[in-house]
């Protein structure tokens, strides 16, 4: 297995410590669960039980054709909205239960593992993808390695680190068991950590399953011999191994909880749901945030609320305090935004195009070819929106505008 860096990639200083360093918190007080009544897709979901009903982790909750599960025993006690979308509330009564003895996981089928994995609903916190239908594209593919990443390459995020610090046996055999599925001999955990980190963790997993990636670069990449691999969350390998193992529900995740307006920056074991007030209120606040970001730096999503749930797919929240936005300025051809662009984009032109409504000009520009990674507007000195812009393009790319309207020839 070989790490691989892209010809035109990132390099940022890291903001991850404290946090990287220190033990992973659990929540001290059961919290009130939110679940969204709209799926990914804008669609409604209805809930399938009455209020005060008592719920189990892994009872659906909602008909839809992205349901909703309970990810702890809990009672639905309301449904609230926030920024016009429907949750229902779930006030959790228990976290965890007694632990049964875990079954053997080693003679299981790719089948079985797939039956599991689909029962137990198990997301990849890096896409946010169903692990299923991904171990299943993956078999369908050309991968000829599976990796387990843990790398966490934006500036904030160590989820990936704490959870192996903390699960790292069982990621391990949660990888083996997803590259069974998938039908792939080859499979590595890949880390980004410091050689005291690296051997800790190291001793925790079989010989030879972890490889060490030494550079700070974002976006990173793996490959095999030319080959690319597949790559799924380490979180999800976890879920994974307890879904066959126990029979569980995925309900939990592990969350770095950072930023300038936080006290105590650490990672947080928490179930899916939680509302941003409670982690911070665990990790506490220096001041009053300006805005919260769900997702780290680069790529999060900022948002005015500290009611809004945690849900899978977010592996980092921030709460950031008020700071002098700078100016906006025109392009100056400088050529950053390129020179970043790990995809051989020219972020600057699609852009131009875009704000030119030079549409028909965006094809051959290949914007489609984006993949989000936001590493052109992070290094843009005119701390222009080129990402967002490039987005755009790949909407309006090859629109054709027609003017209509009422001319008077007089």
């Amino acid at each position: 297995m070989s790490v691989t860096y892209p010809q035109y990639a990132l390099s940022f200083p890291s903001e991850k410590e404290p946090a990287a360093s220190l033990p992973t918190l659990e929540l001290c007080r059961m919290p009130k669960l939110l679940l969204p009544l709209t799926d990914e897709n804008g669609q409604p979901r209805t809930p399938l039980c009455e209020l005060y009903d008592t719920v189990a982790p892994g009872q659906t909750l909602t008909d839809g054709a992205r349901p909703l599960y309970a990810p702890v025993t809990g009672v639905f006690a309301a449904v609230q909205t926030i920024d016009d979308v429907e949750y229902m509330e779930i006030d959790a009564l228990a976290l965890a239960g007694e632990e049964p003895a875990p079954a053997n996981v080693f003679t299981l089928s790719p089948d079985e593992i797939v039956a599991a994995c689909k029962a137990a609903h198990v997301v990849d916190e890096l896409d946010g993808a169903d692990l299923a239908d991904k171990l299943a594209a993956i078999a369908e593919s050309d991968a000829a390695l599976l990796v387990a990443d843990a790398v966490d390459d934006q500036p904030f995020g160590s989820a990936g680190l704490a959870t192996l610090r903390q699960f790292g046996a069982f990621c391990a055999d949660g990888l083996m068991l997803a590259a069974k599925a998938a039908g792939i001999d080859d499979y590595h955990v890949l880390l980004r950590a410091e050689t005291d980190t690296y051997k800790e963790i190291e001793a925790t997993l079989p010989k030879g399953r972890l490889v060490r990636d030494r550079h700070d670069i974002y976006p990173h990449k793996v490959s095999k011999k030319g080959k690319p691999a597949a790559t799924v969350g380490v979180q999800a390998c976890l879920a994974l191994y307890r879904a066959c193992a126990f029979g569980e529900h995925h309900g939990f995740a592990t969350v770095t909880v950072a930023g300038n307006a936080v006290s105590l920056p650490a990672n947080v074991r928490l179930p899916f749901g939680t509302p941003l007030s409670e982690v911070f209120s665990l990790c506490g606040l220096v001041d009053e945030p300006d805005k919260y970001v769900l997702g780290d730096s680069f790529t999060g999503k900022a948002v005015d609320t500290d009611a809004l749930p945690i849900l899978p797919g977010v592996t980092c929240v921030l709460a950031l305090k008020k700071e002098k936005s700078p100016a906006v300025h025109a392009c100056i051809g400088c050529g950053r935004c390129a020179a970043v662009c790990h995809k051989h984009l020219l972020p600057y032109e699609i852009a131009r195009r875009v704000e030119n409504l030079q549409f028909t000009k965006l094809p051959s520009l290949s914007p489609a070819d984006c993949d989000g990674c936001n590493a052109c507007a992070v290094v843009c000195p005119a701390n222009r929106p080129v990402a967002d812009l490039v987005k755009q393009g790949i909407e309006e790319s090859g629109r054709v505008l027609i003017g209509w309207g009422v001319h008077d020839y007089e």
